[in-house]
């Protein structure tokens, strides 16, 4: 009775250090899509008009073929790490951009102000610095 004990546990202590190993693999991989795509935003009303005045340049320097893409964007204030403008306010809804861009490849697309966050003073969106954050990719397998 206590060899078969002894097998279950050790079968499970196996069984929980593959499904921690396949976790971290997991986490790693995720960490390393993140890392391949570069997002750079700017206010930018000369080539983008006002209507759409935010230009996001998205690069792929990873080695898969990018799908599609979520990101977040968000205003600051000069010098301040709270949000004034869009998506980093929490709970916020985010973007997409579903170009299709191979390894090396490089997109620039204009966008709307995001809207200002409640109870924040308004800051003309040309003064503000620009975040483009990615959230998640969907990549080529």
């Amino acid at each position: 009775m206590m060899i078969l004990l002894g097998v279950v546990s050790l079968g499970a202590a196996a069984l929980f250090a593959v499904i921690v190993f396949l976790d971290k693999q997991s986490v790693w991989k995720r960490q390393e899509e993140e890392r391949s795509i570069q997002l750079v935003a700017s206010f930018d009303s000369e080539r983008c008009g006002m209507e759409t005045p935010i230009l996001i340049r998205f690069t792929n320097i990873g080695t898969k073929t990018l799908l599609s893409m979520d990101f977040q964007l968000s205003g600051y204030r000069k010098g301040f790490s709270s949000p004034v403008y869009g998506d980093g306010i929490e709970g916020a809804i985010g973007y997409e951009s579903d170009k299709i861009l191979s390894s090396g490849e490089s997109y620039e697309s204009c966008w709307k102000v995001p809207q200002l966050d409640d109870g924040a003073q308004e800051v003309p969106p040309l003064s503000v610095e620009w975040r483009a954050t990615y959230s998640y990719g969907y990549f080529e397998e």
